[in-house]
């Protein structure tokens, strides 16, 4: 009996490691068709921005702003603002054709590609919404 015991775990240790040889071979073969690094970066890198009547002058002013992958609307839009004088907290974002207002801390990359409308706050706040303010 100790000869048959013998054949027979040689027999299945024999199975098993072909058994683990195609496995390792099978998952090699799927690795090499997997994409291992996807970018996920926006091509686009850039918005247009239109500024509605928030300083003296009469007209809308568009400009086309850049931006880093990971900064937040506030953190792109702050210097703009403060040329003009505003905080963040004097304005609210829009997509273009939504009334909805956008957080500020949302990711800039979100909107890549998309124009922004900046309005002031005191007109939504006051219930004045004239047709120059409309987008």
């Amino acid at each position: 009996m100790p000869n048959v015991r013998k054949q027979s775990s040689f027999h299945r240790e024999r199975v098993q490691n072909e058994a683990a040889s195609i496995r390792v071979r099978s998952h090699s073969a799927k690795c090499k068709n997997r994409i291992h690094h996807i970018n996920i970066e926006p091509q686009v890198n850039s918005f247009s921005a239109v500024f509605k009547i928030l300083d003296d002058r009469k007209e809308d002013t568009v400009e086309q702003i850049q931006f880093d992958y990971n900064q937040r609307i506030f953190e792109v839009f702050e210097p703009y603002l403060r040329i003009r004088g505003l905080t963040i907290n004097d304005v609210q974002f829009f997509l273009a054709g939504s009334e909805t207002a956008i957080p500020e801390s949302s990711g800039a990359h979100f909107l890549a590609g998309r124009t922004i409308y900046v309005r002031d706050v005191w007109v939504f706040r006051s219930g004045f919404i004239g047709a120059k303010f409309k987008t």
